[in-house]
């Protein structure tokens, strides 16, 4: 018997499953089918990496169990694109348990596989600079306080018995704090929007996330619906990638709104942040000889399950080049204005260096990398 435990949406659609009696997962486009090179153990956590590329008019779906390749399935359809991302059964009723927990989607074919990760949810814990707060309200008619952002934090995202509201016509806004996170390798961000307003007629409203000077539209236009409506937004960071000082930093602003006849509401914010720990390389055999605080780079295969991520060398993957030390010669040191862009944790990199003190550096003798390498004596 085979289960369907996962689906990619587009009118001919990638199916993820396991077939009960070879005990394996298998993946299916159409009558092409492909099944996992190992057998699935019970009550074990799988790590399953799905691409569907629809770009053509030859439909490829790539696949990897726990970071290991499996054979492509493909089929023949006109180049489309997916409405959506779904767990269970798309068709077929299957009786089985199965648990999922940290999901990752991305439209961007480069960053497949995504690899291991968790997501980390930030809600409200702050009211920031607002302005015109008198042109808003709490739900129950109160003013708005440094309370009011307990109205937008609930989890799950499904009440909406409390909230904020904005009364009277205005470009004003109300801004709030999000909580802050340990984390430092984030990867990215997302924002999710709860919403509904005191009637059907036509009104409008605006929610953005603030980097700094760079907004984020999470969703601007009409929210007259009386039931909770949900948008969702990609959050672009104000430089390269995230920081965990510039995730810390980062407002909503909701209100904005040009006709709040009637009233639109907003009842809960979350920001969701894919995060990936900060985990060693293997070394094997090599002791590095330059050592300093090495932060994260969440562009780096070393956060995807170490089996690279398709982007280019320019875009912040760290190569470790095996390299001999030059006898009786000074271990290179990181230059003052150069930082390290990779991901090992504090404590990864190994103290040692060589044996016995070493001479004075000839001047020029190499170029200072960014990583220096050295093979371990033994």
């Amino acid at each position: 018997m085979s289960s369907n435990l996962a689906y990619v949406d587009s009118g001919t659609d990638l199916v993820f499953g396991y077939n009960a009696s070879t005990q394996q997962f298998k993946l299916t486009a159409g009558t092409s089918t492909a099944t996992s090179v190992t057998t699935v153990s019970a009550a074990t956590w799988y790590v399953i990496d799905l691409r569907y590329d629809l770009s053509g008019t030859t439909h490829l779906g790539d696949w990897r169990v726990d970071g290991v390749a499996q054979t492509q399935v493909s089929r023949a359809a006109t180049a489309t694109t997916a409405n959506g991302f779904g767990m269970g059964a798309s068709a077929n009723a299957s009786v089985y348990t199965a648990n999922y927990d940290d999901i990752l989607v991305s439209n961007q074919s480069s960053e497949y596989p995504l690899g291991d990760g968790r997501i980390v949810r930030l809600v409200p814990d702050s009211m920031g600079t607002s302005s015109g707060a008198t042109n808003f309200s709490n739900n129950d008619g109160t003013a708005i306080d440094a309370t009011s952002w307990q109205r937008l934090d609930e989890v799950p995202m499904t009440s909406n018995a409390d909230y904020i509201r904005q009364q009277a016509n205005s470009a004003s806004f109300l801004e709030l704090g999000f909580q802050n996170t340990a984390e430092t390798c984030i990867r990215d961000l997302s924002a999710v929007l709860a919403y509904h307003a005191a009637g059907t007629s036509a009104d409008n409203g605006k929610t953005s996330i603030f980097d700094g000077a760079t907004e984020t539209v999470v969703f601007s236009g009409d929210m007259s619906q009386t039931a909770l409506q949900y948008k969702r937004a990609i959050v672009t960071p104000a430089a390269l990638s995230w920081t965990q000082a510039a995730v810390n930093g980062l407002v909503a602003r909701v209100g904005y709104s040009t006709d709040s006849s009637p009233n639109p509401y907003w009842d809960a914010i979350v920001l969701e942040a894919a995060v990936s720990d900060v985990v060693s390389p293997p070394l094997q055999g090599v002791r590095i000889a330059a050592a300093g605080d090495i932060a994260c780079d969440p562009a780096s295969s070393f956060f995807n399950g170490g089996q690279g991520s398709g982007r280019r060398s320019d875009e912040g993957v760290l190569r470790l080049r095996p390299w001999r030390l030059a006898r009786r010669r000074a271990q290179l040191e990181l230059l003052r204005s150069r930082r390290l862009r990779c991901g090992l944790g504090a404590g990864a990199v190994a103290a040692g260096g060589p044996r016995r003190p070493p001479g004075r550096l000839h001047a020029r003798l190499l170029a200072p990398p960014a990583l220096l390498v050295g093979l371990a004596r033994q």
